[in-house]
């Protein structure tokens, strides 16, 4: 990503790119009111071709990420009630065993033998566990998280070697095409299981996300269905579960800091730890450095002329309707008109924040489009920074790397956990 902060600096905060997946010629924007501007404008809508490739995981015409109209309609709105505080409540409570689970079965085998982890792989694991069971009532088991975590990976890696694929396909060989109709099956067929599982149950519980698509009518028959459970784990699990390794990373770096969010946790009982001021101020810091979604963002078509205020010394800049505006939040995070020092892990900037600061950190989006599970992320993130940073220390065995292309991913990050003293 440092080469787009390199553009920004060098021409603005408004410049074009290819951004690193099939799709037209973008504007990339970081101008926090014009970001604003465009993302809360009820008539912009998701600039076509820029999110098709999920498309092709799922195989179906629609998905509530992807689609405009009629279908995102019925299915935003279908889906969103799941996310009230009410099943919030209920999701903190399968965060916290999920948790306790993993650090139980998982981490205390990597304490205790002094064998180095690698962060990402074990919070995605973990995230996609708490999703399956807080939005779908599944308990699903490693093999089946492998699968749909490997299937994903083989899916993105293609689109890394060739980004025209999807303009290409005529030409693409029978073992290409096998290969990706192979990944296209085993997430369906997980899917399937979700939508099998749900059905059996004796007493479901009312007003969850897979309770809410499945007697959803205006879906038109499962495949639809199975679409939406695909792109509400893939929308999920990488980017919360990333972001849950960039802030352990941030932590192992800065000792300082995780001490002193162990002292303030220490502090208050267990159920309230997730109110903890400094934790508050320790994720948004791990969300602003390192925005997992930073990598795709929001990608919009503008209803109207977007005009993007400058210093004074320059005229203003129109970015003509009709363009595919990239609204870059790794950008904004970065930017020292917003936040000093932009490149540091610093959880006292959240202390007291400007008013541009304030309005610059935007993680889950704005307006109609934003992150429809956004509460239990937030929840997630909470819950399980504040379980591991108490009872664990970490450090750094390697950095590692970010790698941008469909999330912004830390690649071959190595943590050692030590059970902290007593």
């Amino acid at each position: 990503m440092s080469y787009a902060v390199q553009a920004a600096k060098q021409v603005g905060p408004v410049f074009r790119c290819r951004l690193p997946f099939p799709g037209p010629m973008v504007v990339v924007l970081a101008e926090l009111n014009a970001v604003r501007a465009v993302l809360n404008d009820k008539r912009s809508i998701k600039t076509p071709g820029n999110y098709s490739m999920l498309l092709r995981v799922h195989g179906a015409d629609n998905d509530v990420f992807t689609s405009e109209g009629k279908y995102w309609v019925h299915s935003r709105k279908g889906m969103s009630p799941a996310f009230s505080p009410q099943h919030i409540r209920r999701m903190d409570q399968v965060v916290l065993e999920k948790t306790d689970e993993y650090m139980k079965n998982t981490l205390s085998s990597f304490a205790e033998s002094k064998i180095p982890f690698d962060a990402a792989h074990e919070m995605v694991h973990l995230t996609l566990s708490i999703i399956a069971e807080s939005s779908f009532e599944y308990d699903i088991d490693k093999e089946e998280r492998d699968i749909f975590l490997t299937e994903f990976d083989i899916f993105v890696k293609s689109l890394t070697m060739n980004p025209f694929r999807a303009l290409l396909a005529l030409f693409i060989t029978n073992p290409e095409k096998e290969r990706a109709s192979l990944v296209t099956g085993r997430l369906a067929n997980i899917a399937t299981k979700i939508l099998k599982n749900y059905r059996s149950l004796e007493l479901p519980q009312k007003g969850t996300v897979i309770d809410l698509i499945v007697n959803n009518n205006n879906y038109k028959n499962d495949k639809e269905r199975n679409a939406d459970i695909i792109v509400l784990i893939i929308g999920g699990f990488d980017t919360t579960g990333f972001s849950l390794a960039w802030t352990l990373l941030e932590l192992a770096r800065n000792q300082s800091e995780h001490r002193k969010l162990r002292s303030e946790l220490e502090k208050v009982l267990p159920d309230n730890r997730h109110k903890s001021q400094q934790l508050h101020f320790v994720i948004k810091e791990g969300l602003r450095l390192h925005p997992a979604s930073g990598a795709i963002g929001p990608c919009r078509t503008n209803a109207d002329d977007t005009i993007v205020k400058t210093d004074g010394t320059d005229p203003d800049i129109i970015i003509p309707k009709g363009s595919a505006i990239y609204c870059s939040p790794y950008l904004l995070f970065r930017n020292e008109k917003y936040y000093k020092d932009p490149t540091q892990f610093k959880p006292s900037r959240w202390e007291n924040p400007s008013e541009n600061a304030k309005k610059a950190f935007i993680p889950f989006f704005l307006g109609r489009r934003n992150c429809v599970g956004q509460s239990l992320a937030i929840s997630t993130l909470h819950t399980v920074i504040a379980r591991l940073c108490v009872h664990y220390d970490f450090t750094v065995v390697e950095e590692g790397r970010g790698v941008a292309f469909f999330t912004y991913k830390p690649e071959k990050v190595m943590l050692l956990a030590t059970k902290a003293a007593a």
